[in-house]
């Protein structure tokens, strides 16, 4: 009997070395938690650093923590997400709660030396989002694989770097001069050579077009033409005001009310022109793309008030 017993507690011993041994080891060593505090730390230095980053617009310094494992196209991925970041009014004043974030991975993970981060994020207006990271193990330091950032959506609120703000304000504050002065010409010289770019569309609905309905065309010359035949209460000053909203990749809109009156054409009471002034980044410049007005008095357009 005793030997029966002995042969059971050697084999129950053997078993807990043999689960161990493919389990690891349950609990963790007094230098693993030590490894586990400094990683966490370091980690969370990290995101701080990417979030001062962004929130100073500056790219460079964001791009530097990219870890150098990342392959090519998976950095420019990343790096076309942080240029973006700096241009989306979201991530103004931008901050990642990122110490409790770092404090959630575990120390078998951090011994890996890869940790998938969720991370709370607010900004200036306090918005609160979240964004994604991976980071990794790189000699000393975590440095990110990847970064799941806000995508840009049309018509999303833009806050330029202030290189580009600059170059922007002057484009439209050359439009709003010329208007100003009614040299139409001079604007429809700024605008592309195509043909395309000097109209808007009204495109006829599903409905209307199996009626034969056609697009309409209509000419920004002669809607730039009759607005120098309202009267402009206010006139915008990009200086002070610049409404930007993402269109695509390289072109923007500068959306602006203008308060205006137009008694021949029936707008005795003060009224908003819609402006729409697309840019487009261009041989490394931004530069004039075509523009849109929306009002009474505007052919085709859709009346506001």
């Amino acid at each position: 009997m005793r030997k029966a017993l002995m042969r059971t507690s050697r084999a129950l011993v053997v078993a807990a070395i043999l689960s161990a041994a493919v389990s690891g080891c349950a609990t963790p060593t007094p230098a693993d938690l030590d490894y586990a505090v400094a990683a966490r730390r370091s980690i969370a230095a990290t995101l701080d650093r990417f979030a001062e980053a962004i929130r100073n617009k500056d790219t460079d310094a964001a791009s530097a923590l990219i870890s150098p494992t990342v392959p090519i196209e998976d950095r420019a991925r990343m790096e076309l997400s942080i240029k973006q970041a700096v241009w989306i009014d979201l991530y103004a004043g931008y901050r990642l709660d990122a110490e409790p974030a770092a404090a959630k991975a575990g120390w078998r993970t951090l011994r890996d030396g890869r940790v998938e981060l969720q991370v709370r994020a607010t900004n200036a207006a306090g918005v609160e989002f979240r964004d994604r990271f991976v980071a990794e193990r790189s000699d000393s330091d975590w440095l990110l694989s990847a970064i799941f950032l806000q995508e840009l959506v049309k018509y999303e609120k833009l806050d330029p770097p202030p290189a580009a703000a600059q170059e922007i304000r002057a484009v439209l504050e050359q439009v709003f001069a010329d208007l100003k002065e009614e040299k139409i010409g001079q604007i429809l010289l700024m605008l592309p050579q195509g043909g395309g770019l000097r109209h808007r569309v009204n495109r006829p609905t599903f409905w209307q077009s199996l009626f034969g309905a056609q697009p309409a065309y209509y000419s920004v010359d002669e809607d730039l033409n009759t607005m120098c035949s309202f009267n402009i209460l206010a006139w915008p000053d990009p200086a002070r005001d610049l409404p930007l909203a993402y269109v695509a990749a390289d072109t923007v809109v500068a959306c602006y009310e203008i308060p205006y009156l137009w008694y021949e054409g029936g707008v005795a009471n003060p009224d908003d022109l819609r402006m729409e002034i697309f840019l487009r980044l261009q041989e490394g410049k931004w530069q004039l793309f075509t523009l849109r007005l929306y009002g009474r008095g505007i052919p085709g357009s859709v009346p506001h008030g």
